[in-house]
């Protein structure tokens, strides 16, 4: 394999890694928003992270536009095939990256996953209060036989004896 498609590739998978770097830093700072409750700043971090995820997304389209330009397959197997070919040097080097960008890929999941569950058990949170302003009592979801949800008669407002 050429050294200049060694360079292109690593070049590549440099701007993959600092676009998940970038929306890393968009997930960290929606997670100190949403345990904030600061709705200027979610406002904020979902335009940008709308922006990162698109920059990683054409990033991620490029790297396989230019594998499948050199007939590389694009997949794991491929990837790892490519590599078996490379002098020792280019062949751990971009190994290095590629394991690098697959780890920072994983944490970047698991980032996003971890304030999902802040956004559900806030949402979870704020149903129960609305319930008690409303004077619904906080019973779990009972379903029919036909597996709908069952609306609760049961209602004691604030204020009503």
């Amino acid at each position: 394999m050429d050294i200049s498609v060694v360079q292109q590739l690593s070049s590549i998978l440099a701007a993959e890694q600092d676009a998940i770097n970038r929306l890393s830093d968009v997930l960290n700072a929606e997670s100190q928003a949403l345990s904030q409750r600061n709705l200027e700043e979610l406002r904020s971090t979902a335009q940008a992270k709308k922006l990162a995820l698109q920059t990683l997304h054409d990033t991620v389209q490029q790297r396989l536009t230019f594998l499948a330009s050199q007939a590389i397959d694009v997949s794991e197997h491929g990837f790892q095939a490519i590599l078996a070919t490379l002098p020792h040097q280019a062949r751990v080097s971009l190994n290095t990256q590629w394991q690098t960008l697959k780890s920072s890929f994983e944490t970047l999941q698991q980032n996003n996953q971890q304030n999902g569950q802040i956004i559900h058990q806030s949402r979870a949170r704020t149903q129960a209060m609305l319930k008690i302003l409303r004077g619904q009592i906080n019973q779990p979801n009972l379903y029919n036989q036909a597996g709908a949800a069952q609306a609760h008669s049961d209602k004691h407002p604030i204020g009503k004896v």
